[in-house]
């Protein structure tokens, strides 16, 4: 009697730790932005180790819904700004399958605003690896450096999907980086190399 209920609960635990292991992970990753440019696009991954054939999903082909959360972190002065978000176009995993998107409409003026957009298929579900989302920047007016962004929304909580109730994924934040434009390095070498030959010249002359 009591290896029949340890083996239930064991394998109660199994499905358990299964269903843990089958939700799938959003990634915001880390990019580069270059600085004073308008219509830079980074992507938001998802991805599943396992087939999603066990609860919460019970289904193997993926996920039905999509509530996206992003909100770009800077306490104090200019940010990275969005100008679009796209869950639904060519080259996301809900393309072909969704019911439309909904989202608060770009630009989103303020940092640290909170960016929604959600979906649905429109049957069935669609495979949870590959391209979430298509993430459009502009760095007009921002400064380098480094500038945090979370797919958790002080105001909606974490992203998730939204068709499938309890099935939360697991979330990775990353960090939008600004640098100098190419061509800033290329005139900065430029404005080096001779200020270097100035002062060699300088050197010449008095020696």
């Amino acid at each position: 009697m009591h290896r029949k209920a340890f083996l239930a609960l064991a394998i109660v635990g199994c499905f358990a730790a299964a269903a843990a292991a089958a939700v799938p992970t959003m990634s915001a990753g880390d990019h580069l932005l270059q600085a004073e440019t308008p219509g830079q696009t980074v992507q938001i991954l998802v991805s599943s180790p396992f087939p999603l054939d066990v609860p919460p999903f019970n289904s193997p082909d993926g996920i039905q819904g999509l509530d996206l959360y992003i909100v770009v972190n800077n306490d104090s002065g200019p940010a990275p700004l969005i100008t679009a978000v796209d869950i639904i176009g060519p080259g996301t995993i809900f393309d072909g399958n969704n019911t439309g998107q909904g989202d608060f409409g770009p630009p989103y003026q303020a940092p640290g605003l909170q960016v929604v957009a959600t979906t649905t298929t429109g049957s069935g579900t669609v495979d949870p690896n590959g391209i979430l989302a298509f993430v459009t920047f502009d760095t007009t007016g921002v400064p380098f450096g480094d500038y945090p962004w979370s797919l958790t929304s002080p105001l909606f909580g974490p992203s998730d999907f939204a068709a499938a109730p309890g099935s939360d994924a697991i979330l990775i934040d990353g960090v939008l980086t600004v640098v100098p434009e190419p061509a800033s390095i290329v005139m900065g070498l430029f404005a080096a190399a001779g200020l270097g030959a100035v002062m060699i010249r300088r050197r010449r002359a008095k020696a």
